[in-house]
């Protein structure tokens, strides 16, 4: 199907998933919540986005022209980065199953609204990836591959 490979980031359930098309890319959106509180890297790359209080990263195959987004939790920004310890910095390259982060469940269950998290892999148009066609397990463990 492809010339990359994205695997999961750490034990998750899949609540749902969207297929959105934008400007010469298309996306597919998986909403999971995390059954473990260990992340690890799910595409070969570099980190190119970390966003404050450590919630949201992005992480660039510029050979593969795919990059891959993950946000962890809904509103996070509001833990102010307590129960995210990051693994990673900006500009670090990186390789499937690298560590990511570690969260604190317990922690953060006290500050955000839910762990449900969001993992969304974004590929140029040119590469004609179907993700329509894609057949999803409900459940991923760490490390196994989605794509």
């Amino acid at each position: 199907m492809s010339n990359f490979e994205i695997f999961s980031p750490c034990d998750l359930k899949i609540l749902s998933t969207t297929i959105h098309k934008v400007t010469n890319k298309t996306i597919l959106k998986i909403v999971f919540t995390p059954l473990n509180e260990k992340f690890q890297i799910p595409l070969d790359g570099v980190v190119s986005v970390i966003k404050p209080f450590n919630y949201y990263y992005e992480i660039s195959n510029k050979k593969n022209n795919v990059s891959v987004n993950l946000t962890i939790g809904e509103e996070s920004e509001q833990a102010f980065g307590v129960g995210f310890d990051m693994k990673v910095v900006v500009g670090q390259p990186v390789s499937v199953g690298d560590r990511l982060l570690t969260i604190d469940k317990e922690e953060l269950a006290n500050s955000i609204k839910s762990l449900n998290s969001i993992l969304e892999i974004i590929v140029d148009d040119d590469l004609k990836i179907d993700f329509a066609k894609l057949k999803l397990q409900k459940e991923y463990l760490s490390g196994e591959q989605i794509i």
